[in-house]
């Protein structure tokens, strides 16, 4: 992918904006980062979703901000547009340039996009003030809230099970100081006193259900 992957404060404004990730080619471990391969001078624009990838074209360096890209998916594959539709005008008198386009991206502006008449949202959820992606602050916004949801029932349901938990470990255990192992798997542990529970939650009220001593 981009050779900023290695640099958690990278941005991709491509990806932010237009929804379309690149990816470089090659056979060989680049010499300087042996994690990456040796890029060809050509890359592959293409979008994924949770279980497909779309390829587009196979192009040079440079189309961050080109509406060529979107011509294609338009063209190619118009159901990855529908959900992105906007019926109305972009409010522009013509469709902005790429030169433009980035530097709209670079102020952390996001705008309709137009593609032969038509208007669509950003596909990768738009760019916010920071230059970060939105749809990465929103995802986190929503972990950042499950996870307290969470910890709020860990409490009460502790409090309810506390003698099951003792009876379970079999000793008494007057306080517990927890720290989640396995965010996907609900795992606590209190190392000081070598106890580990796991929550077991509902995976569509997002509820828990019980809890465990493994």
């Amino acid at each position: 992918m981009s050779r900023g992957i290695l640099k958690p404060t990278a941005q991709d404004g491509l990806l932010f904006e237009f929804g379309i990730t690149h990816l470089h080619l090659g056979l060989e471990p680049d010499q300087k980062r042996p994690v990456l391969i040796k890029s060809t001078k050509e890359v592959v624009y293409c979008i994924f979703n949770d279980i497909e990838v779309y390829f587009l074209i196979l192009a040079g360096h440079g189309l961050w901000a080109d509406i060529a890209l979107l011509e294609l998916v338009q063209s190619e594959f118009p159901n990855l547009l529908k959900r992105w539709e906007y019926n109305g005008s972009s409010g522009f008198k013509k469709p902005l340039d790429p030169k433009k386009r980035l530097e709209f991206r670079k102020a952390g502006v996001n705008t309709l996009i137009e593609v032969n008449g038509k208007s669509y949202f950003p596909l990768g959820g738009g760019i916010n003030s920071a230059g970060t992606s939105s749809q990465s602050i929103m995802k986190a916004d929503q972990m950042f809230q499950h996870y307290k949801d969470i910890e709020a029932q860990l409490k009460n349901t502790i409090k309810e099970n506390s003698q099951k938990i003792q009876e379970e470990n079999k000793r008494a255990i007057p306080e517990l100081n927890l720290k989640m192992t396995d965010p996907d798997k609900y795992f606590f542990i209190d190392s000081k006193r070598s106890l580990k529970l796991q929550a077991i939650v509902d995976p569509e009220t997002l509820q828990i259900l019980s809890i465990k001593s493994v």
